[in-house]
């Protein structure tokens, strides 16, 4: 219990600054809007994805009605409630309880989500770094980083003067294409982008914890987690299942040392991917069903997809933080480093 209290006491030591900074930044928009909304008028608290966000609001207003199912109020084809969305449904329950405008649980959703997301990156990191001063600095880089896409803005707008003018932001980068992409985008504009990523985090630490104790717990954990991301940020699930599956796949050579049988332990990985993946299944199938039984979650499925941006978008979006990575994973030894940093995680 004191190791988990002293844990418990480092990641806060360590997540709290970030937070609050990101908190204050992300939120300072939305006050100067309030402050600025003229007599008469209502700010909604929205400043980007107007559809998309406002869909958002209308579940959590439903939340707030008492519905745990959830109609698309957005067509206007009948259909009965469906929509299994925990995340809307209990910010609706926390507007109902509290009395707060379904803006404002909204944006304390926001804010409280970027809290959830740093622990599980600090777990994550804590997981393959051995430096405290190091997992500092990544959180910082992780909250407030991104690629080159505003040298294409400024490229695109041209000067400062005419930028108010612009009737289409200027895109062509990750980072200015794919809110969902940088973590300063996702806490500033959604609940769900956010708390999906964390999910993330959290779901890959828990494979590669149950990897290094062996432990079929922390598989079948980290597999319902997976099932959480489907329910609150489905796009995520593809991601976390392809990190997923390269770390238990890579983890036996990266781990290999000591008798033949050790340097081996491929049934061991094998297996506890199995737990991992019989765990996600459940909200999987859900998922399944109502995208291939439900008319409106059919055609709902078909409107959002979107094809992955070319490969030189992600170089622009992401092309710094990669080389930070790549000189970070280059200091750690590729592998001997990873191990003795894993250490650090048992104590």
């Amino acid at each position: 219990m004191d190791i988990l209290k002293k844990r418990a006491h480092r990641a806060l030591a360590d997540v709290l600054p970030v937070w609050c900074a990101l908190s204050v930044i992300t939120s300072l928009p939305y006050a100067v809007a309030a402050l600025r909304t003229p007599p008469g008028s209502v700010f909604t608290g929205v400043l980007s994805a107007y559809d998309d966000t406002f869909s958002y609001l209308g579940w959590i207003s439903q939340g707030a009605a008492g519905h745990l199912l959830m109609l698309d109020q957005f067509t206007s084809e009948p259909h009965r409630r469906q929509f299994f969305l925990p995340l809307w449904s209990g910010l609706g329950l926390v507007s109902r309880v509290t009395g707060l405008s379904v803006a404002a649980v909204f944006h304390a959703g926001r804010i409280a989500a970027a809290l959830v997301l740093l622990l599980a990156a600090w777990a994550v990191t804590r997981t393959v770094i051995k430096s405290r001063r190091r997992v500092r600095y990544t959180l910082w880089l992780l909250a407030f980083s991104a690629g080159f896409g505003w040298l294409l803005f400024v490229a695109q707008a041209g000067a400062i003067s005419n930028w108010a003018s612009i009737s289409q932001p200027p895109g062509g980068s990750a980072d200015l294409d794919i809110p969902e992409a940088i973590t300063f985008r996702s806490a500033f504009a959604q609940v769900h982008l956010t708390l999906g990523a964390a999910l993330v985090y959290a779901s890959i630490a828990a494979a590669i914890i149950s990897l290094k104790r062996r432990s079929r717990t922390g598989a079948v954990v980290g597999g319902c987690l997976v099932s959480l991301v489907a329910i609150v940020h489905p796009f995520d699930v593809v991601v976390v299942a392809i990190v997923a599956a390269a770390t238990f796949a890579s983890w036996p050579l990266i781990e290999g040392r000591g008798s033949a049988a050790e340097r081996s332990p491929y049934g061991n990985a094998f297996r506890l991917a199995a737990w991992f993946g019989v765990a996600s299944l459940p909200v999987l199938a859900y998922l399944l069903f109502l995208y291939l039984a439900s008319d409106v979650g059919r055609e709902w499925s078909r409107v959002i997809s979107a094809l992955s941006p070319p490969p030189i978008q992600y170089l622009i979006g992401f092309g710094l933080v990669a080389l930070f990575a790549g000189a970070g994973f280059g200091s750690c030894g590729a592998g001997g480093g990873l191990r003795a940093a894993s250490l650090s995680v048992g104590r």
